[in-house]
This record gives C-alpha cells, sequence and structure tokens, in this order.
C-alpha cells in the first residue's frame, strides 16, 4: 500500500528505497536480522546516491544498517559505519548537539561489540557527565546511558560495576515511573541478570519472578516480553538448584518460540540452548547432547566461529561431549575455544576463564544464554530516534 501511495508521489526509486526501509525496520524487530541487512542496504545506497550522504533520511538508513550489521555479528562492518555516522553528526550538526550525542552512545556501542571496551568506556563516561551536568542525574536520558554504561561492564568481565550500576538505575527508574513501568522491569532483568554473574542467585530469582509476575499481568504470557522473562527465570532456577522449574520455563519459551518465530529464529536457538542446559542438569545427556549440537552447528554457520554467541554454544557442546563420555570430542573442541576466546576477549574474561577452567575439572561451567533487556531497549530508542 506504502508503494502504491509513493509511487504516485516520487521517483519510483526513492519510491521503492522508503518501503524498504520501512521494512527492514518492521524484519529486525520481528528478528529477521539478515533480511532487514539485506533490505536496510538497498535502501541506505539508494538515499546516499540520490539524495546525498547528509540526508536525514540517508543517516536514518545507516543507523538501522548499524544496528542490523551487529545483530547477524559483523561487528567491524557496523564500527565502520558508526565511526562514519558520528562524523557526519558532528559535521552536520556539531559536537554537543542532541543527535550527536545520541550517535555517540551508538558508536559506544559498536567498539564494544568489537571488544574495544577502553573506548566505549571513554565516550559513555562522557556522555554521562554531559548529561549529568545539562539533564541532571535522574532525567531518561541519563538513566539510558548509565544502563548502556552498565551492559559495557557487564560484557567486559567487571560483574561488580555493573551491578552496582544496575542497581542504580532500578531505583531511579522505579522513582520516575514506578516498580510496573516496563522501563524499570526491563532494568530489573538487566539487575538479575547482573546478580546471577556474581553469585547473588536468590536476588536474581526474586527479582526474575517479580518480573515474569508484572509482565505476565501487563502483556500475557504469551508476550515476547514475558518469555524473554521466562527465559532469564529458567536461568536462575538452575542456579539454586530448581531444575524441574527451570525446566517447565526453558520448554515453555522454546515451545513458543517454534510456533511464533519457527525452529531457525535466533531468539529460539538462544531458547534452545537453554533448555539443552536444563536437559543436561537433570542427567537427560542424550537430549541434551542432541540440541547443543544442532545450536553450535546453526551459529557456527550464520555467525561464524569468533561470534560470542557462536563461542557460548561452543563451551556448552564441549560440556556434552564430556557428560557423554566423549572425551576426546571435548579436549579437541575445548583447546580450539580456550584459543578463541583468548583471541576475541583476552585472557581475563569469563568466557576466557570459563573455558580454561572446564579444560581441568569435572564441575563444568555451563554458560547460559540471557535474553538481554538491554539490547531491547538500546535497539528501540536508536531506531525510533
Amino acid at each position: 500500500q506504502l508503494m502504491d501511495y509513493t509511487t504516485h508521489r516520487f521517483d519510483m526509486g526513492l519510491a521503492k528505497s522508503y518501503c524498504l526501509l520501512s521494512y527492514a525496520i518492521a524484519q529486525y524487530f520481528a528478528g529477521n536480522y539478515y533480511e532487514a541487512l539485506k533490505n536496510g542496504s538497498s535502501a541506505y545506497e539508494y538515499f546516499k546516491n540520490f539524495l546525498g550522504d547528509t540526508h536525514p533520511d540517508t543517516l536514518k538508513a545507516m543507523q538501522v544498517l548499524i544496528i542490523a550489521y551487529r545483530r547477524t555479528g559483523r561487528y567491524q562492518l557496523s564500527l565502520s559505519l558508526s565511526q562514519e555516522l558520528y562524523k557526519l553528526r558532528e559535521q552536520i550538526n556539531g559536537p554537543n548537539h542532541p543527535s550527536t550525542i545520541d550517535e555517540s552512545i551508538n558508536l559506544a556501542i559498536s567498539y564494544r561489540k568489537t571488544g574495544n571496551y577502553k573506548e566505549a568506556f571513554k565516550i559513555l563516561e562522557k556522555v554521562l557527565a554531559y548529561r549529568i551536568a545539562e539533564m541532571g542525574e535522574e532525567h531518561p536520558s541519563t538513566i539510558g546511558v548509565l544502563s548502556s554504561l552498565a551492559n559495557a561492564y557487564r560484557q567486559s568481565g567487571d560483574n561488580i560495576h555493573a551491578c552496582q550500576l544496575s542497581e542504580k538505575v532500578v531505583k531511579l527508574r522505579a522513582q520516575l515511573y514506578g516498580e510496573n513501568h516496563l522501563s524499570t522491569l526491563a532494568a530489573m532483568g538487566s539487575l538479575a541478570h547482573s546478580y546471577r554473574l556474581v553469585g547473588k542467585y536468590d536476588l536474581a530469582t526474586e527479582l526474575s519472578e517479580k518480573v515474569v509476575r508484572a509482565r505476565c499481568e501487563i502483556l500475557g504470557e504469551d508476550h515476547p516480553l514475558t518469555l524473554r522473562a521466562m527465559n532469564n527465570l529458567a536461568n536462575s532456577y538452575r542456579k539454586i538448584g530448581r531444575y524441574d522449574e527451570a525446566l517447565h520455563y526453558a520448554e515453555k519459551v522454546v515451545n513458543h518460540r517454534i510456533q511464533i518465530l519457527g525452529e531457525n529464529h535466533p531468539s529460539t536457538i538462544g531458547a534452545l540452548s537453554n533448555l539443552a542446559t536444563s536437559y543436561r542438569m537433570l542427567h537427560q545427556f542424550e537430549k541434551a547432547h542432541s540440541i547443543a549440537l544442532k545450536v553450535y552447528e546453526w551459529r557456527h554457520e550464520k555467525y561464524g566461529e569468533k561470534h560470542p554467541a557462536t563461542l557460548r554454544a561452543m563451551n556448552n557442546l564441549v560440556n556434552s561431549y564430556k557428560k557423554m563420555g566423549k572425551n576426546d570430542e571435548a579436549q579437541l573442541l575445548l583447546e580450539s575455544l580456550i584459543k578463541l576466546t583468548n583471541n576475541v576477549y583476552g585472557p581475563k574474561h569469563p568466557s576466557t576463564l570459563a573455558a580454561i577452567h572446564n579444560l581441568s575439572h569435572d564441575n563444568l561451567i555451563d554458560i547460559d544464554e540471557e535474553d538481554s533487556e538491554d539490547v531491547v531497549e538500546e535497539s528501540y530508542e536508536l531506531l525510533m530516534h
């Protein structure tokens, strides 16, 4: 319908590009990241040639492309385009314009995804100081930067600082919006993740249960955000040994995602990974191994061997091999995993340390698939800006 309308008012190619951009955004939120990338790329190239580098629609298409690159694991391309977009915003509007400041946050996320935490922290701390001075600590935009900074600390392996900042974000959003506001619940979900990482499993479980209850009441049991919270609640239950309840939620999330999104959707694959972990905890090793192998093969094909999601799947597949008594296969894969995690994250990152631990211990460390609340917020804010 949009195509029929716009072709009467614009150049045919331009009309098609507007439709492609809108479709790319819709595909992104539906989780079809490769389709979003393909259509966003086509729209961007046409806008760039027809409207010029600095046209607002060209810049919008760049934003979509940057996020699509990130979600398909093309972090270096995302960073290059983020750097280009930031320079354009600075050139057009100046360094202190709100759109330039917003773009610097996007650039920080791209740095973080490539493992350059030093640059990410440098940008986010500068933006945080600016927003506190200009807007105050309790402004929603300032709180958003605090949330991004907490996520950067978490991904860099500094879970103590991530936990402290996440607690602050929850407190500020609860004061601003109330405890049952969706933004506050998203912050609670992130804080629960931080609590799991620092071993505060009871607090993580309490928060995770609260988020699930509130989202069930507000959004319904089948809403994607409710399923996201259920997936993370299953992670909390596994940490405190409530394996049957963890399996219940893990199976529920997988069944819903297969029904709604299909078997090969990235969110379904993530849920399957957690289901495999639940099966392993209940000593259902054959089921666990079959799923873990599927998750690893899918991610290796789609993302490549150095993508963080592939490395998580690799770790869990190693554990499946060990539980099945296939020690030679486990050893070979684990040696490869240690080299990869060391190259991608560095020697002191928790993922590298977990792989080294699994090399010489029988009490294996599984890496849970967290449905990140930060990804939802960052994507929405950037695409709708």
